[in-house]
């Protein structure tokens, strides 16, 4: 039978093995770096996506292997001065968030773990971020978002305008009330509560806006509930353009019409009574 000191150690070299084959299939890397900066221990697969092996980290000053690195000298330099470090280092290809803790001995303990793929889906959904952004800011309309509560989560750089902000980014939290029209918002949150409700939208309606600027303008408003992953109504998204002047160009045009057809209608009825030439310089238009 094996003694319990062996029983021991058999227990250790299997907790030492799953540790092993832990960190040769996790994106990660452990290392042990003494007082005078040497590693004393590395482990992990982030060393085999840097080309190196155990063997050739151990033993190694940290500042040598990844010489000409300014952002991971000076964090080594802050670890070994005790300190508890924790940033990000993007080698261009690799990225990597790191963190050393300091202990009792010197030196410090450090854990480096690869996010490379989620640094770049990161980027990218920045990237379709400020793409929608420009977008948005490109359209000539006014677009906006808001929540079940009616609070606006986002919108155009057309509709920051006509509210008087700096920038779309500070209408997020804001709701009708905090607006310039702010004498119409019941209003409008009663039909946006009768879109999100009903779950239909509402096309093409005509309403009247008070912007920052003290004018009353004519808008187009349509307006259709979002809806989560599930279908469930989420809030609101609103699409509107102003008619202003195409609805003064409208009622100009429906007066000059109506202006010639009173001019036609006198021209007729002008026309209507006979005038009578009766000689040279005089005529006469019957009574009847």
């Amino acid at each position: 039978m094996r003694s319990d000191s062996d029983q021991m150690k058999l227990r250790i070299n299997m907790l030492e093995a799953q540790l092993k084959a832990v960190l040769t299939s996790a994106p990660i890397a452990v290392y042990v770096v003494d007082s005078e900066g040497r590693f004393e221990f590395a482990e992990g697969r982030v060393l085999a996506d840097l080309g190196l092996s155990p063997e050739q980290v151990i033993g190694q000053r940290a500042v040598d292997l990844f010489a000409g690195m300014p952002q991971v000298e000076e964090n080594v330099r802050r670890g070994l001065n005790g300190e508890r470090v924790t940033g990000i280092i993007d080698l261009g290809t690799l990225v990597y968030q790191v963190t050393f803790l300091p202990h009792a001995d010197g030196g410090f303990i450090g854990i480096s773990v690869d996010i490379t793929n989620w640094k770049r889906a990161e980027e990218d959904a920045h990237r379709q971020r400020e793409f929608m952004r420009k977008v948005l800011d490109t359209l000539p309309i006014g677009i906006f978002w808001k929540d079940m509560n009616h609070v606006f989560q986002g919108c155009s750089q057309i509709v920051a305008q006509d509210a008087g902000l700096a920038s779309p980014d500070d209408i997020i939290g804001k709701t009708d009330y905090d607006m310039p029209w702010a004498e119409q918002a019941a209003a409008f949150q009663a039909d946006e509560r009768a879109v999100m409700e009903s779950g239909e939208p509402r096309l093409g309606v005509e309403e009247f806006w008070t912007r920052s600027d003290g004018g009353v303008r004519c808008m187009r408003v349509s307006k259709v509930p979002l809806r989560d992953t599930r279908g469930n109504v989420s809030g609101i998204l609103g699409v509107y353009e102003d008619i202003t002047e195409a609805k003064r160009a409208q009622q100009e045009r429906e007066q000059l019409q109506q202006q010639v057809i009173e001019a036609q209608r006198k021209a007729l009825a002008d026309l209507s009574t006979p005038i009578i030439p009766v000689m040279d310089g005089i005529i006469v238009m019957p009574l009847i």
